[in-house]
């Protein structure tokens, strides 16, 4: 596994990175590490992540430009990621992470989630729409 980051809070994926204010990153054979990322600006997210080695993001919703911005500097980003930290990050080592709808937030696109979600189309960048050309799991 590579340097793997994924946005924090209470032990869970975070539902926005944009607003994040906790990141967990992952290092092959080392505990976690937090970082805060209260009062950082997406440029200061960015620029941490690189500095960390950080080569996957694993996030909840995130805005276009963020992604935009992210993938601009070889980050790839698994979005639209909802659950408790330890079960996402054991389904991303195992490559289940893609597969399994119970870790989809709703709307993400991935058949399923309710009728209360609208169209659920996620946007561009769900990882479940067949049209996406990101570089995602």
């Amino acid at each position: 596994m590579n340097t793997l980051a994924l946005t924090s809070w209470n032990n869970n994926v975070s539902p926005l990175f944009d607003s994040a204010t906790t990141l967990a990153v992952y290092k092959v054979k080392e505990a976690p590490v937090n970082h805060d990322l209260s009062n950082k600006t997406l440029l200061d997210k960015i620029i941490l992540l690189n500095a960390l080695g950080a080569s996957v993001l694993i996030c909840g919703a995130i805005s276009g430009f963020s992604m935009s911005l992210l993938l601009q500097h070889k980050i790839t980003v698994v979005p639209w990621i909802r659950g408790p930290i330890n079960e996402v990050l054991a389904a991303y080592k195992d490559g289940t992470l893609s597969t399994m709808r119970c870790y989809c937030l709703p709307g993400c696109g991935f058949r399923g989630h309710g009728k209360f979600h609208g169209k659920g189309s996620g946007g561009p960048f769900c990882r479940h729409n067949s049209t996406q050309t990101r570089n995602n799991v």
